[in-house]
């Protein structure tokens, strides 16, 4: 494989992340929110800056599974961020193919945005208790 150096620095921000987090289920996984620009997959009027102005930012998750690191002990470092970063490779491709990804946006940045609404909540109840 002809590893593209953003797949490999990808993979190698996961290898660290791996090396200081190990899992401990084998569910386990890193998931990444990476934007997306969408503006060339709207129709004209709509894909020039002047025709809309807002931003057409999309993201799309990347998740990398621990088990590509702990089913790799026979492989050299090298050969284990390849892997990953093929990984990461064919979630990309996919993303780029997906012609619904603008579509989802929101329900994306939704669950983003759960956990800290849910925290505010929580501080904003614990709050009132005082």
């Amino acid at each position: 494989m002809e590893a593209d150096f953003g797949n490999l620095a990808h993979g190698a921000l996961s290898m660290a992340a791996a090396e200081n987090s190990p899992a401990t289920d084998s569910n386990a996984a890193l998931v990444y929110f990476n934007p997306v620009n969408c503006r060339k997959r709207l129709s004209e009027p709509f894909r020039s800056i002047n025709g809309y102005t807002s931003s057409c930012i999309a993201f799309h998750s990347v998740i990398v599974p621990m088990t590509l690191f702990t089913s790799t002990e026979t492989l050299s470092e090298w050969e284990v961020l390849k892997r990953i970063a093929g990984v990461i490779e064919s979630q990309y491709e996919e993303a780029k193919s997906s012609p619904a990804l603008a579509a989802v946006v929101a329900q994306e940045v939704e669950i983003m945005l759960e956990p800290l609404i849910d925290a505010a909540k929580q501080a904003e109840r614990a709050g009132e208790e005082m």
